[in-house]
This record gives structure tokens, C-alpha cells and sequence, in this order.
């Protein structure tokens, strides 16, 4: 278990052991939710993120404002402990290990319970007990996982509360809750289960210029000549759609290993530039292809913009599949898309 550095146990007011009672005898005869088709002042909502592989999901009741002022302080009591959100206990699920604050987070269901304190960092507790209401709270040194978190302020008033997930990126993002102007952020990793990586050597057997054939990964004729005949069709668009007119059926890309970041490349010389103006990079960007190493001969193809990896879905991945000569040296390659259908294929430059 991780250290919590929990404040020592207090014994109750008198105010909070009556409080405690209220709740305890309004809730036991509340259902945990709204009855199907039951209207409730504080909603359910549920938020269902995928990243890389893991589906994370937040369970939460949404409160509103309604005239009211900021939520702490007024809804929400100072130094107390609070779900985020309303009626049953927020929830947090994810399908695989996370790490949320720095914190080792296994797969499982968790209720959410957030500590209320005048200060920029609050503590995030994860409960294994995900049947409790939001009253009475359990006891704060009964939390399986407490994460640190980082509270703001901003001047957008968030009328009803919402948790969401910002910031996505290859590798994990932030789980925020907003309410008011109130803001709580936690950073959050994910393990996607590749290296972005590769080793000098190995990557020296791929390097090297290569002339590719794409002809079969090309829009058809007619889709070329319908974008470019629509007026409407501009910018980078317009311009990848001339450079598919114009391509020769064999032209020459590069596979380059950059020393600084470790990683593979797949540089273009015409479509590079066009899809870096399409994502708002530098156009002298030339990297249009991560190649994201699965097995010797075999990377997963992975657009590159600004030479870091987008957001993309694994399971509909292209793959790029090498052949060795008797050195072990890459000489031919076939890309394969997700239903094994060949888009380009490349030899080196020179044999």
C-alpha cells in the first residue's frame, strides 16, 4: 500500500456525529440511484474514455449551481470529505493498470472520495466498497489508494459538475473534474504496450532511401478528379488531393533513425509537408510514419505529427512487414493494413 500521509484520526464533533445520524436515517430509505424513469435534481452520468488499449469510466451524479455560489464552502463544507458528485458514491473504472498522480492504480472498480481543503493540493482516495452513498463518508484511513491532485481555479463557471478526461495523448492524458470555478486534475499513464524506441543497430538494418510503390493505398481516379472539381476543397486538403493526380507510380522515401529521441522514421518528401500543414506543424517536417517496433521485421505503423505519435487505434493498425538478405539487412517491405491488404511495398534503393 503506498504512503498516504493521512493527518492522525480525530475523534468527532458533536456536529458531525449528529450530522452522520441524519444522513444515515434519510439514506436508508433512499435507493443508492434514481428509480428508472425517477427525475432527480443531480442526474447520472457516466464518461467513457479509451487510451491506448484501457477504458477508463467515471459513475457520477451532477449537481448543479442553481444560483448558488462556489460549491466549497457553501455546498460543499470545508474539511470535510467529499465523492465528487451527488447522491451514490462517484466511481472510477478501468479496464487495465493505471497509474493516476504517480500512484499504482490496479484494473478494478473504485468509489472516488476527495479531500476539501483550502489548498492548491488535494488528496484523491479510491475505495474498494463502491455501494457507499455519499453520506456518511468512510473512513478516510480505510482508502485502498490515495493520489495526490492539483486544485485551480478558472474564471469559466461550470454550472453543472462534470469529470472528464483532457489532454489524451499516446500514453495517458488527465482526469479533471470541473464545478464552478473550481478545478481538480490528475495526471494520468497508461501502459500502451510498445516501445517507441529503437535500438541503433537494429534500426541501422531499416535505414537507407527506399522506392515504394502506393498505387494500391490511392483514391481512385474519380474521387480525385470529384475533390478537385469542388471549390469548397482547399488548404492542405486540396493539396494532397493534386499531389495524388501528379504521383509518379514509384517514387523514393527514406527510413531514418533519429539519435536524439530513439525513434524510427518513415520520411516523405511530397506528403510529409501536406499533412504537417494539415496538423499545424512545420511544414519541414518531413516524418509522416512512426514505425513503432512488434517483433523483428515487423512495425506498427503509426502517423507521426511533429515527429510525436497520434492518438490512434491499435487493432486497426497498419503493419510493416520486412525482408532480410543474408547480412540481415532489410531489403523489401510490404505494408499491410488491418485486413491484411497490401497498400505499398518498397524495395531499397540500389538493392
Amino acid at each position: 500500500m503506498p504512503d498516504r500521509l493521512l493527518p492522525p484520526p480525530t475523534v468527532p464533533s458533536l456536529r458531525q456525529v449528529l450530522r452522520t445520524a441524519v444522513a444515515v436515517a434519510l439514506t436508508a430509505s433512499l435507493p443508492a440511484t434514481p428509480a428508472e424513469g425517477q427525475v432527480s435534481a443531480s442526474e447520472r452520468a457516466t464518461t467513457t474514455q479509451m487510451v491506448a488499449g484501457t477504458e477508463l469510466e467515471i459513475d457520477y451524479g451532477r449537481p448543479s449551481l442553481r444560483g448558488r455560489g462556489g460549491p466549497l464552502g457553501e455546498i460543499v463544507e470545508w474539511d470535510d470529505t467529499w465523492t465528487g458528485g451527488a447522491n451514490a458514491s462517484t466511481k472510477l473504472r478501468t479496464s487495465k493498470d493505471v497509474v493516476l498522480g504517480g500512484v499504482p492504480v490496479p484494473a478494478g472498480l473504485y468509489s472516488v472520495w476527495l479531500e476539501v481543503i483550502d489548498a492548491p493540493e488535494w488528496r484523491v482516495m479510491l475505495h474498494s466498497d463502491t455501494t457507499l452513498f455519499h453520506v456518511p463518508h468512510p473512513p478516510i484511513d480505510s482508502a485502498e489508494i490515495v493520489i495526490r491532485a492539483t486544485r485551480e481555479q478558472s474564471p469559466e463557471v461550470v454550472e453543472t459538475l462534470e469529470w472528464r478526461f483532457e489532454g489524451l495523448r499516446w500514453n495517458g492524458g488527465t482526469l479533471a473534474m470541473a464545478w464552478g470555478e473550481e478545478r481538480i486534475r490528475v495526471p494520468l499513464e497508461v501502459d500502451p504496450g510498445f516501445e517507441l524506441t529503437v535500438d541503433p543497430e537494429e534500426a541501422a538494418r531499416y535505414a537507407g532511401r527506399w522506392v515504394i510503390d502506393d498505387t494500391a493505398s490511392r483514391p481512385s481516379a474519380e474521387r480525385i478528379e470529384r475533390m478537385l472539381g469542388d471549390e469548397d476543397v482547399t488548404g492542405a486538403t486540396r493539396r494532397y488531393f493534386e499531389a495524388m493526380r501528379d504521383m509518379p507510380d514509384s517514387r523514393v522515401v527514406e527510413i531514418v533513425h533519429d539519435p536524439e529521441s530513439g525513434r524510427l522514421y518513415r520520411v516523405d518528401p511530397i506528403l510529409g509537408p501536406i499533412y504537417a500543414e494539415f496538423y499545424g506543424t512545420s511544414t519541414d517536417d518531413l516524418r509522416l510514419d512512426l514505425l513503432l517496433e512488434r517483433a523483428e521485421g515487423v512495425f506498427m505503423r503509426a502517423q507521426s505529427v511533429g515527429g510525436e505519435l497520434m492518438s490512434f487505434d491499435p487493432e486497426g493498425a497498419s503493419f510493416f512487414e520486412f525482408t532480410f538478405d543474408d547480412t540481415g539487412r532489410a531489403i523489401s517491405f510490404e505494408l499491410r493494413d488491418s485486413e491484411d491488404e497490401v497498400g505499398i511495398t518498397g524495395v531499397r534503393e540500389g538493392g
